[in-house]
């Protein structure tokens, strides 16, 4: 099996980059695309793919997009990069590339157009198989949350999720202050790990206060692996 299971209705495939692929009502949605290595293997998984979701356009997460969309698979891609997946060759053309320290992330972008059924917007809501999906804003990519469906099956199986997953669940929530530190900042830093603070100031785009106890759980279960 290519497809590995990493919870409940969600399986990952290791291809340039990991390509997750989360179950829904009416089909799978799929984060990134990879070179799509995976398009080879989609008898492995239970229903058919409905879409793509592409978190930022560097090839090694976006590349396989464009087979995908030849086969049917409606893409989905960030809205303020529209110049990298659409038109790549062109963006190459008119970069002037001597430059470097102005464009070296164009590098990275596809080496052919990726045709996109739906550009994200930040902080947009979507819709696909079933499943709802929030767009947050993230350094230089978008982080795409399902908020529905299976959030709260993914948070009651904590340990059995991979560091990366449990780091996006962790740098997903915001508390008052960080004991450690003092300054009003997200769970986790890199060089410490502070617990959850119940006061108002708890903030999050997606997870609610019911979620509290599982994520106290993550950051105990964290703590203690990492002693």
């Amino acid at each position: 099996m290519k497809w590995k299971p990493v919870a409940k209705s969600i399986w990952m495939y290791e291809d340039s980059c990991n390509v997750y692929a989360v179950q829904g009502s009416s089909g799978i949605v799929l984060i990134n695309a990879g070179t799509g290595q995976w398009l080879k293997n989609l008898d492995e998984l239970p229903s058919d793919v409905k879409a793509v979701m592409c978190t930022h356009f560097f090839r090694d997460h976006s590349a396989g997009g464009a087979e995908a969309a030849r086969k049917g698979i409606q893409v989905y891609a960030p809205y303020w990069e529209q110049e990298q997946f659409s038109d790549p060759l062109g963006l190459f053309q008119r970069r002037e590339t001597f430059i470097i320290y102005d464009n070296v992330w164009d590098l990275y972008a596809p080496i052919e157009p990726i045709p996109v059924t739906h550009w994200l917007k930040d902080w947009e809501k979507v819709s696909i198989a079933g499943l709802s999906f929030l767009v947050v804003q993230y350094s230089l990519q978008i982080r795409i949350v399902l908020i529905e469906g299976t959030i709260n099956n993914m948070l009651k199986h904590v340990e059995e999720l991979s560091p990366h997953f449990q780091e996006s669940y962790l740098n997903a929530v915001a508390c008052k202050d960080c004991s450690h530190c003092g300054k009003h900042v997200f769970y986790t830093h890199k060089d410490h790990i502070h617990k959850l603070c119940k006061s108002p100031w708890f903030i999050s785009p997606y997870l609610q206060t019911e979620d509290l106890p599982d994520i106290e759980r993550l950051i105990d279960f964290r703590l203690a692996n990492s002693q």
